[in-house]
């Protein structure tokens, strides 16, 4: 879980879902992999990909949110 201070949440998240309210974690790597620095272009890209619009606002020079 990366920012480790979101497991509280991603728990919740994952015991919350119901037939009628549906809530899931999506990952495109297995759990429990660690948040290498490779991995965060590939969860930007899912974070985009699943919104109907992103709006990048005066990301760092370096930042992920750029290729996203």
């Amino acid at each position: 879980m990366y920012p480790p201070k979101s497991r509280e949440l991603a728990d919740r998240i994952s015991g919350a879902g119901t037939a009628e309210s549906p809530e899931a974690r999506l990952s495109q790597f297995p759990m429990g992999a660690a948040p290498l620095p490779q991995h965060f272009p590939l969860r930007n890209w899912l974070i985009a990909a699943l919104t109907v619009g992103t709006v990048v606002v005066a990301p760092g020079e370096r930042s992920g949110a750029l290729i996203a």
